[in-house]
Protein backbone atom coordinates (compact mmCIF):
# COMPACT_ATOMS: atom_id res chain seq x y z
CA UNK A 1 0.00 0.00 0.00
CA UNK A 2 2.84 2.41 0.76
CA UNK A 3 4.32 1.79 -2.68
CA UNK A 4 0.93 2.42 -4.30
CA UNK A 5 0.36 5.62 -2.34
CA UNK A 6 3.85 6.87 -3.15
CA UNK A 7 3.38 6.29 -6.86
CA UNK A 8 0.04 8.08 -6.90
CA UNK A 9 1.42 11.02 -4.91
CA UNK A 10 4.50 11.33 -7.13
CA UNK A 11 2.39 11.18 -10.25
CA UNK A 12 -0.01 13.79 -8.93
CA UNK A 13 2.84 16.18 -8.15
CA UNK A 14 4.35 15.80 -11.62
CA UNK A 15 1.04 16.11 -13.45
CA UNK A 16 0.10 19.11 -11.32
CA UNK A 17 3.39 20.81 -12.13
CA UNK A 18 2.88 20.39 -15.86
CA UNK A 19 -0.73 21.59 -15.62
CA UNK A 20 0.28 24.57 -13.49
CA UNK A 21 2.81 25.65 -16.06
CA UNK A 22 0.16 25.49 -18.77
CA UNK A 23 -2.37 27.63 -16.90
CA UNK A 24 -2.39 31.30 -17.82
CA UNK A 25 -3.95 32.15 -14.46
CA UNK A 26 -1.07 30.68 -12.50
CA UNK A 27 1.96 32.76 -11.59
CA UNK A 28 5.27 31.89 -13.18
CA UNK A 29 6.92 31.72 -9.76
CA UNK A 30 4.41 29.19 -8.41
CA UNK A 31 4.59 27.06 -11.56
CA UNK A 32 8.37 27.17 -11.46
CA UNK A 33 8.54 26.06 -7.83
CA UNK A 34 6.13 23.20 -8.41
CA UNK A 35 8.03 22.09 -11.51
CA UNK A 36 11.28 22.10 -9.53
CA UNK A 37 9.69 19.81 -6.93
CA UNK A 38 8.32 17.53 -9.65
CA UNK A 39 11.71 17.26 -11.30
CA UNK A 40 13.41 16.41 -8.02
CA UNK A 41 10.88 13.63 -7.52
CA UNK A 42 11.36 12.38 -11.09
CA UNK A 43 15.14 12.56 -10.84
CA UNK A 44 14.99 10.51 -7.64
CA UNK A 45 12.83 7.89 -9.36
CA UNK A 46 15.23 7.72 -12.29
CA UNK A 47 18.21 7.31 -9.95
CA UNK A 48 16.42 4.64 -7.92
CA UNK A 49 14.69 2.59 -10.61
CA UNK A 50 16.22 3.52 -13.96
CA UNK A 51 17.67 0.50 -15.79
CA UNK A 52 16.99 -1.83 -12.86
CA UNK A 53 14.43 -4.44 -11.83
CA UNK A 54 13.93 -3.39 -8.24
CA UNK A 55 10.21 -2.68 -8.08
CA UNK A 56 7.17 -1.16 -9.74
CA UNK A 57 4.46 1.24 -8.73
CA UNK A 58 1.61 -0.60 -7.03
CA UNK A 59 -0.91 1.86 -8.50
CA UNK A 60 -0.10 3.11 -12.02
CA UNK A 61 -0.18 6.85 -12.60
CA UNK A 62 3.49 7.76 -12.56
CA UNK A 63 3.89 6.48 -16.14
CA UNK A 64 1.69 9.19 -17.61
CA UNK A 65 3.17 11.81 -15.28
CA UNK A 66 6.72 10.97 -16.42
CA UNK A 67 5.64 11.21 -20.05
CA UNK A 68 4.08 14.60 -19.34
CA UNK A 69 7.28 15.77 -17.68
CA UNK A 70 9.26 14.58 -20.70
CA UNK A 71 7.04 16.65 -22.99
CA UNK A 72 7.45 19.70 -20.77
CA UNK A 73 11.20 19.43 -20.19
CA UNK A 74 12.65 17.31 -22.99
CA UNK A 75 14.42 15.15 -20.37
CA UNK A 76 14.64 11.76 -22.09
CA UNK A 77 15.31 9.80 -18.89
CA UNK A 78 11.75 10.54 -17.75
CA UNK A 79 10.26 8.94 -20.85
CA UNK A 80 12.69 6.03 -20.63
CA UNK A 81 11.58 5.32 -17.07
CA UNK A 82 7.91 5.50 -18.04
CA UNK A 83 8.59 2.97 -20.80
CA UNK A 84 10.52 0.77 -18.37
CA UNK A 85 7.66 0.74 -15.87
CA UNK A 86 5.22 -0.25 -18.64
CA UNK A 87 7.33 -3.06 -20.06
CA UNK A 88 8.49 -4.52 -16.72
CA UNK A 89 4.99 -5.61 -15.75
CA UNK A 90 5.23 -9.41 -15.66
CA UNK A 91 7.72 -10.34 -12.94
CA UNK A 92 5.71 -9.56 -9.82
CA UNK A 93 7.71 -6.41 -9.20
CA UNK A 94 4.62 -4.45 -8.12
CA UNK A 95 4.50 -6.35 -4.84
CA UNK A 96 1.69 -8.29 -3.21
CA UNK A 97 -1.73 -6.73 -2.92
CA UNK A 98 -3.18 -9.77 -1.18
CA UNK A 99 -5.23 -10.41 -4.31
CA UNK A 100 -2.53 -11.76 -6.59
CA UNK A 101 -0.41 -10.28 -9.37
CA UNK A 102 -3.30 -10.24 -11.85
CA UNK A 103 -5.07 -7.69 -9.67
CA UNK A 104 -2.09 -5.33 -10.18
CA UNK A 105 -1.71 -6.04 -13.93
CA UNK A 106 1.63 -7.64 -13.12
CA UNK A 107 0.98 -11.21 -14.23
CA UNK A 108 2.20 -11.18 -17.85
CA UNK A 109 3.88 -8.83 -20.37
CA UNK A 110 1.64 -5.91 -21.28
CA UNK A 111 2.12 -6.58 -25.00
CA UNK A 112 0.73 -10.10 -24.59
CA UNK A 113 -2.42 -9.28 -22.64
CA UNK A 114 -5.65 -9.31 -24.63
CA UNK A 115 -8.24 -8.40 -22.00
CA UNK A 116 -8.42 -6.11 -18.98
CA UNK A 117 -8.16 -7.75 -15.57
CA UNK A 118 -7.81 -6.62 -12.00
CA UNK A 119 -8.47 -3.31 -10.28
CA UNK A 120 -10.39 -1.07 -12.68
CA UNK A 121 -8.78 2.27 -11.77
CA UNK A 122 -5.28 0.78 -11.95
CA UNK A 123 -6.09 -0.60 -15.40
CA UNK A 124 -7.18 2.76 -16.74
CA UNK A 125 -4.20 4.66 -15.43
CA UNK A 126 -1.81 2.00 -16.73
CA UNK A 127 -3.39 2.09 -20.18
CA UNK A 128 -3.11 5.88 -20.27
CA UNK A 129 0.59 5.45 -19.57
CA UNK A 130 0.91 2.74 -22.22
CA UNK A 131 -0.56 5.05 -24.85
CA UNK A 132 1.64 7.97 -23.74
CA UNK A 133 4.75 5.83 -24.07
CA UNK A 134 3.64 4.43 -27.43
CA UNK A 135 2.88 7.91 -28.76
CA UNK A 136 6.21 9.38 -27.69
CA UNK A 137 8.36 6.43 -28.79
CA UNK A 138 6.49 5.50 -31.97
CA UNK A 139 5.96 1.96 -30.67
CA UNK A 140 3.07 0.86 -32.87
CA UNK A 141 3.09 -2.70 -31.50
CA UNK A 142 2.60 -1.40 -27.96
CA UNK A 143 -0.22 0.83 -29.13
CA UNK A 144 -1.84 -2.03 -31.04
CA UNK A 145 -1.90 -4.15 -27.88
CA UNK A 146 -3.71 -1.36 -26.05
CA UNK A 147 -6.26 -1.08 -28.86
CA UNK A 148 -6.92 -4.82 -28.62
CA UNK A 149 -7.66 -4.53 -24.90
CA UNK A 150 -9.78 -1.40 -25.40
CA UNK A 151 -11.96 -3.06 -28.03
CA UNK A 152 -12.41 -6.17 -25.90
CA UNK A 153 -13.24 -4.08 -22.83
CA UNK A 154 -15.83 -1.95 -24.61
CA UNK A 155 -17.44 -4.98 -26.25
CA UNK A 156 -17.52 -7.33 -23.25
CA UNK A 157 -16.76 -5.59 -19.93
CA UNK A 158 -18.19 -2.05 -20.10
CA UNK A 159 -21.70 -1.15 -19.04
CA UNK A 160 -23.98 0.84 -21.34
CA UNK A 161 -23.50 3.77 -18.95
CA UNK A 162 -19.74 3.68 -19.61
CA UNK A 163 -18.94 2.16 -16.21
CA UNK A 164 -16.18 -0.38 -15.65
CA UNK A 165 -15.42 -2.78 -12.84
CA UNK A 166 -18.24 -5.26 -12.42
CA UNK A 167 -16.94 -6.76 -9.16
CA UNK A 168 -17.98 -4.59 -6.24
CA UNK A 169 -15.84 -6.33 -3.62
CA UNK A 170 -12.49 -5.72 -5.35
CA UNK A 171 -13.39 -2.68 -7.47
CA UNK A 172 -12.27 -4.92 -10.31
CA UNK A 173 -13.08 -6.16 -13.77
CA UNK A 174 -14.92 -9.47 -13.93
CA UNK A 175 -14.98 -12.05 -16.68
CA UNK A 176 -16.19 -11.21 -20.16
CA UNK A 177 -19.93 -10.41 -20.10
CA UNK A 178 -19.96 -10.52 -16.29
CA UNK A 179 -22.05 -7.38 -15.86
CA UNK A 180 -24.45 -7.69 -12.92
CA UNK A 181 -27.13 -4.96 -12.92
CA UNK A 182 -27.60 -4.68 -9.17
CA UNK A 183 -24.20 -4.72 -7.48
CA UNK A 184 -21.00 -3.55 -9.18
CA UNK A 185 -18.15 -1.12 -8.68
CA UNK A 186 -19.03 0.41 -12.03
CA UNK A 187 -16.99 3.60 -11.96
CA UNK A 188 -17.80 5.78 -14.97
CA UNK A 189 -15.28 6.52 -17.70
CA UNK A 190 -15.49 9.21 -18.89
CA UNK A 191 -16.62 11.82 -17.71
CA UNK A 192 -15.86 11.21 -14.02
CA UNK A 193 -12.94 13.47 -12.99
CA UNK A 194 -11.71 10.92 -10.45
CA UNK A 195 -9.93 7.61 -10.57
CA UNK A 196 -11.07 5.44 -13.46
CA UNK A 197 -12.70 8.40 -15.17
CA UNK A 198 -9.47 10.35 -15.20
CA UNK A 199 -7.63 7.46 -16.78
CA UNK A 200 -10.37 6.98 -19.33
CA UNK A 201 -10.17 10.59 -20.43
CA UNK A 202 -6.55 9.89 -21.47
CA UNK A 203 -7.46 6.56 -23.07
CA UNK A 204 -8.92 5.18 -25.53
CA UNK A 205 -6.01 4.98 -27.90
CA UNK A 206 -6.10 5.88 -31.55
CA UNK A 207 -5.22 3.56 -34.37
CA UNK A 208 -1.49 3.13 -35.07
CA UNK A 209 -0.32 5.92 -37.30
CA UNK A 210 -3.38 8.11 -36.75
CA UNK A 211 -3.98 11.05 -34.40
CA UNK A 212 -5.61 10.28 -31.07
Amino acid sequence: MARAAGAVSSGAVASGAVASGAQESGTAATAGRLMAVARRVADHLVATFGGREVGLDGHPVIETALAELYRATGQRSYLDLAAQFVTQRRHGLAGDSGRGHRYLQDHMPIRDTRTEEGHAARVMYLEAGVVDVAAETGDTALLASSITRWEDMVATKTYLTGGNGSRHSDEAFGDRYELPPDRAYNEPVPPSPASTGAGGCCWPPGRPGTPT
